[in-house]
């Protein structure tokens, strides 16, 4: 192929948007290296292996974007320009935007962050692995995960959510039950949207102590918020149930200590995949 040919392959790749799986099959079918045939003895061309084509697209995919370290992972933000974009507009849908004044971070009621994390160096099982009671070991990486990812309750408010908390007091002392972090069991693609909720989609998600006038006030808010998450559901479904792993699962979990306490300002819930993790934070009432 000659130098022409190289630059016009070249420019029908640009602005096209490549999942992970299909960045690594472009990379290792685009580059040739010599090997040597077990049985000949000979030299043979072959493409770039896999194993280094993961390295080679998870440098490409940490470089300029905010990185994360939990324990032995390294997660990445992976959401686009438009997913931020919307989420911005998802965010000035809440009531507080709506009075012609600054938010009031310790009194309002608003989204603080929906964010898509991208795995790397994938160890944890937060998936499959949970048995009817939540061991030490997987709360210490419940921990690891709210240590890394920002968020705001941990330095304002970390009694709202239960990593601050032992087992034995989750479950001894607060009568917690770990279907109330975990769900019963995983998600499929199908059961995600029945089981994706942000605090304000709704009015039954809003809280108690709401007077009717509140709530009055939210119900035009509510309309805002239902339709700037549908916009957001193509991008988080193709990142949490990519194309490549059809029967794909995740786990919901839930980090607020709402479960067992009546004010919990701080709702935290993490949607964890194999490969992708949505991060969502809001600030209620």
């Amino acid at each position: 192929m000659d130098s022409e040919e190289q630059k016009e392959d070249a420019v029908q790749l640009i602005g096209i948007q490549l999942s992970t799986h299909d960045l690594i099959d472009l990379i290792c079918s685009s580059v040739q290296v010599m090997d040597i045939d077990v049985e000949s003895k000979q030299e043979i061309v072959c493409n770039l292996p896999v194993e280094i084509g993961e390295l080679i697209v998870g440098y490409l995919r940490i470089q300029d974007r905010q990185t994360v370290k939990v324990g032995d992972e390294v997660w990445v933000r992976m959401d686009t320009k438009k997913f931020r974009s919307i989420a911005g507009y998802l965010q000035a849908s809440y009531p507080w935007a709506t009075k012609g004044r600054k938010l009031d971070k310790d009194i309002d009621a608003y989204c603080e962050g929906v964010e898509l994390w991208e795995r790397y160096r994938v160890k944890y099982n937060l998936i499959t692995d949970f048995g009817s009671v939540l061991r030490d070991d997987q709360l210490k990486c419940l921990r690891m995960i709210v240590k890394a990812l920002p968020n705001r309750a941990k330095k304002h408010a970390s009694s709202d959510l239960i990593t601050l908390y032992s087992t034995y007091n989750l479950f001894n002392s607060f009568g917690v039950a770990t279907r109330d972090i975990i769900g019963a069991a995983p998600i499929t693609q199908n059961e995600f949207i029945n089981h994706w909720e942000l605090y304000g989609d709704n009015v039954e998600t809003l809280s108690t102590q709401l007077s009717t006038e509140q709530i009055n006030e939210w119900r035009p808010c509510i309309q805002k918020i239902q339709h700037f998450k549908q916009q957001l559901y193509g991008e988080i479904v193709s990142a949490l149930f990519p194309m490549e792993t059809p029967n794909a699962k995740i786990r919901k979990i839930h980090l607020s200590t709402d479960i067992f306490r009546d004010r919990t300002k701080y709702i935290y819930d993490l949607y964890i995949g194999q490969n992708a993790v949505l991060f969502q934070r809001v600030h209620s009432d």
